[in-house]
């Protein structure tokens, strides 16, 4: 027999209100921000100009990033208007953040428990991070809907071992052909992503790892599915490019630069050309390549060194902190504490620029680490049955050991943060209240 993964009807319900109140404080929040922003020279004004130029045949030469954003924000321009176009995909951002909770929850529900998945899905709900990231008109949105929408997606296979039943069959393989395409549309979202599917692949050998030769063809074929649904998604952009402009890319070409960039400081984009040697009439990509070579092999214990402080450092950092005005919480605070740290300089401290929103964003960013690595820890004796979860915080952090990485690019793992600090809170609150009789919980206690 086949086992399918079962919610109870009280979760179901807790899950709903959930949703419910993260599209509620996200649509609330798009709608008092500014609403006409100016981005010019920002990320955003290269995606929505990008976008729109792909959507109407005007772009004379292939975008460096991913069409799939592209694509989005060059519609809702269309549809719209450039005008309206940030409010709009501000509030497909807050649907898609809502979306994100109930993902969480069936990732929670699957590899670790249901009371894991609920307590993950209302802290997303209500982390300013995730409600401030609503408001930004970058990739970040669609491509957490479409990564963790593929991930979810996967978690709904069943536990057990194949079954020789067609009907069992041929909704696994229609599963997994989604998955891929998922997959495929976030790696054409944000390029980082492209081998992510090696962890599915990955999870699906340990799966059926000890069943018999005719299961063995029929895990064969899951994974050949996924793949095959993964590369053709993928190929779409490709066959694209060559028919139009005539270039081979797989993804999107900031990789290289990516890595590059990995290998120094950011000093703006003008100034690492410069120092790339990037010139008009330059292979850009192949002087990207040569440029991190040369820097590594000339000093690679230097290099390595410097890959983990930018890591850990962007690890540290919150995201979406920049979007208050004023100094940072760090530099508030080492000036205090440089200038004697008396507690009359306090007051000085918590009246500086919305210094509580910012230290709600680190309150919740580090509680999620701290409890996060906890609850890697509790769950660690399954890393290997609960794969996607671990496999995939593993190489987005991997990935990041060579390419450039700042908060908003190790964000696409803050989920996961989330999700192993939920684990842990609920173990041990477990442990803490052990005696305590089911009948003495209180209903939201009982759901959570």
């Amino acid at each position: 027999m086949t086992k399918t993964m079962t919610v109870n009807n009280h979760a179901v319900r807790w899950l709903w209100l959930i949703m419910a109140l993260a599209l509620i404080i996200r649509l609330i929040f798009v709608l008092i921000i500014d609403p006409s922003p100016s981005f010019a020279g920002g990320d955003t004004d290269y995606l929505l100009q990008n976008g729109l130029t792909l959507i109407n045949g005007t772009a004379s030469v292939s975008p460096a990033t991913g069409p799939v954003y592209l694509i989005f924000a060059g519609i809702v321009q269309i549809i719209v208007g450039v005008t309206h176009a940030p409010l709009t995909i501000r509030v497909l951002n807050s649907i898609m953040g809502a979306a994100l909770c109930g993902f969480i929850f069936v990732l929670g529900k699957r590899y670790l428990n249901e009371r894991a998945g609920l307590l993950a899905a209302l802290l997303i709900a209500v982390s300013p991070m995730f409600v401030i990231e609503a408001g930004n008109v970058l990739t970040e949105s669609v491509f957490l809907f479409l990564l963790f929408g593929g991930l979810a997606l996967y978690a709904v296979l069943e536990d057990s071992t194949p079954s020789a039943d067609h009907a069992a069959q041929r909704t696994r393989v229609g599963i997994l052909a989604g998955v891929g395409v998922l997959l495929g549309l976030a790696s054409l979202t944000r390029a980082v992503a492209l081998l992510l599917p090696a962890v599915l692949v990955i999870h699906l050998i340990y799966r059926y790892r000890q069943v018999g030769r005719k299961s063995l063809r029929v895990v064969g074929g899951l994974v050949v599915t996924l793949l095959i649904a993964y590369v053709l998604t993928l190929s779409t952009w490709t066959i694209y490019n060559l028919i139009r402009w005539q270039h081979f890319v797989i993804g999107a070409e900031g990789l290289a630069a990516n890595v590059y960039i990995g290998t120094t400081n950011w000093c703006g984009p003008q100034c690492i050309d410069q120092s790339a040697g990037i010139t008009g009439q330059t292979d850009n990509q192949s002087a990207y390549v040569q440029g991190a070579a040369a820097t590594i092999s000339a000093d690679p214990i230097g290099y390595l060194r410097h890959r983990a402080e930018n890591l850990i450092g962007a690890l540290l950092q919150p995201y979406n902190t920049v979007y208050y005005p004023g100094a940072s919480i760090k530099t508030i605070v080492a000036d205090w504490w440089g200038h004697g740290h008396m507690l009359s300089g306090l007051g000085r401290v918590f009246a500086s620029d919305a210094f509580w929103p910012k230290l709600a964003l680190y309150i919740f960013h580090y509680g999620a680490l701290i409890f996060g690595v906890i609850g890697i820890l509790i769950g660690l004796r399954r890393a290997l049955p609960n794969f996607p979860l671990y496999g995939t915080a593993a190489y987005f952090l991997a990935i990041h050991t060579v390419l450039t990485a700042i908060p908003r690019y190790v964000f696409v793992i803050e989920p996961l943060w989330y999700v192993f600090a939920a684990y842990a809170l609920i173990s041990i609150a477990d442990v803490l209240f052990h005696e305590r009789r089911p009948a003495q919980l209180s209903g939201v206690e009982r759901a959570l």
